[in-house]
């Protein structure tokens, strides 16, 4: 099952899951959104911003959420904020990755970005 059939297998789990960790945006990348997916061994990447200030608060709703992802996709998870991307490469990687718009319930989705802010 690929990242896209994951999520909206469960879509009402993870919206919630996202809210209740005031995620206000994910972007996918990696082997999860791209044929080279594998089901054995591809992990889940993600960037994600969160709506919460306090930098302690922030990084405790990052690791519960890092749990409740790797239970959710049943699978390693990455985890990766935008401030923690030194790499270029990697950055020039994530941007290169098109995306085309859909819905998910209220939430404006695109095939490999979450938008939560509304």
């Amino acid at each position: 099952m690929n990242l896209r059939e994951a999520v909206h297998s469960n879509v009402s789990e993870f919206v919630a899951a996202c809210k209740a960790h005031d995620v206000a945006m994910l972007y996918a990348f990696g082997s999860s959104i791209g044929s080279g997916f594998d089901e054995a061994r591809s992990d889940v990447d993600w960037v994600i911003e969160l709506d919460t200030k306090d930098p302690i608060e922030r990084g405790q709703k990052l690791l519960d959420l890092w749990d409740v992802f790797e239970s959710f996709f049943g699978r390693k998870v990455d985890l990766l904020t935008p401030d923690s991307i030194s790499n270029p490469v990697l950055a020039e990687r994530i941007r290169a990755v098109p995306s085309r718009p859909c819905r998910l319930r209220h939430w404006t989705v695109l095939s490999r970005r979450w938008d939560f802010r509304r």
